[in-house]
């Protein structure tokens, strides 16, 4: 079950791009759809400070282009700054 403290480390981790809301939702044992509805503001949005009406849909993220040798780097180190975030959550809960 989802405590005002765990929306709000949710809501935090929306800054990170490349995490999606299913790896977000299995950090907190619950569905990608909870989370969708925590981003889009159509649950806690007392919590997080997010209304629905406001929130910007994009589908740029459905745009792919082939990976270089550079964004090989930035996939290991987003990986190594995912495990540390995803460290220091389990230790909050």
């Amino acid at each position: 079950k989802l405590t005002e403290d765990k929306v709000k480390a949710i809501t935090n981790l929306f800054q990170f791009e490349e995490l999606t809301d299913g790896q977000i939702g299995k950090l907190f044992n619950v569905s990608r759809e909870q989370i969708n509805h925590i981003r889009h503001g159509y649950r806690w949005g007392s919590v997080t400070g997010i209304n629905q009406e406001e929130v910007v849909y994009s589908n740029s993220y459905r745009q792919f282009t082939p990976k270089t040798n550079q964004d090989s780097q930035e996939d290991k180190i987003r990986d190594i700054v995912r495990e540390e975030i995803k460290t220091k959550f389990m230790m909050l809960l």
